[in-house]
Formats: structure tokens, sequence, C-alpha cells
């Protein structure tokens, strides 16, 4: 079962302009191109029953260890760059905003019985939420 991560300070995380998550939200994610090797995936917000509603972001993997969310029109709102250490092997990835401003950072610590992870936010992006 995946590990919830730890509540965020209010008013909540900025997820990209004008969308702000303030409560658990519940999304579809849809497969495209499955000939493809390369991610690609519509997202919607779920109906109460769990069916997808109309789609507002696609999720595509642009290049290797780089998944980005854009709308529906094109404006890329964050990218996830995953980052592995050459030496060590260790697993980090970077969440960072359409305007190229690293939004969090997560790095994983392995075990012998489980996976932890660390997560951490730069100051920065729990502020100045009205010009989201």
């Amino acid at each position: 079962m995946a590990q919830n991560l730890a509540p965020l300070p209010q008013p909540g995380l900025s997820i990209y302009p004008g969308y702000i998550a303030t409560k658990p939200e519940t999304f579809v994610a849809k497969g495209r191109d499955a000939w493809s090797d390369k991610a690609s995936y519509l997202i919607s917000f779920a109906s109460p029953t769990g069916e997808a509603l109309a789609p507002f972001l696609e999720i595509v993997e642009s290049k290797k260890k780089n998944i980005s969310f854009k709308t529906l029109q094109g404006q890329e709102v964050m990218r996830i760059v995953k980052e592995v250490s050459s030496w060590s092997g260790k697993t980090q990835y970077h969440g960072m905003r359409g305007d190229g401003v690293e939004a969090w950072h997560l790095k994983l610590k392995s075990g012998l019985t489980k996976t932890d992870y660390r997560e951490s936010h730069p100051p920065s992006i729990f502020h100045n939420h009205d010009q989201c």
C-alpha cells in the first residue's frame, strides 16, 4: 500500500497557476498511445461514482526521466525530473513549476525492509498564493 504524504500547511499547495489543492482530490488517469514506450495520460477529476469527468491535464514523458504535466492548451504547469546518482544509485525527484522554479524535492532512502522518503518544499511555494 502506498504511503500517505504528510498534510500541507494551509492554504494548500499551489499545483499550478489557477489550481490550489486544499482538500483530498480523486483523479482518473487514462493511458494514451499504447504502442509508444513513453508515458502519455489524460487526467480528469473523478465523479462521486469514480468515473472520469472532462480531462483537464495531460501527462507526457517528453524525454527519459522527465514527466511533463500540461494543460490541454499545451502550457506546461509542472515537470517531474528523476535523478539517479551514478555513484550511489540513490534516487531523487524534483518537482518543477512551469516557470522552472523547484516546488518540491523528494529523496528516496532504501532500507532492507522498506523504502522511506524525505520530502522538502522551498518556503517560497507557500507564499504569494494570490499570484496563482
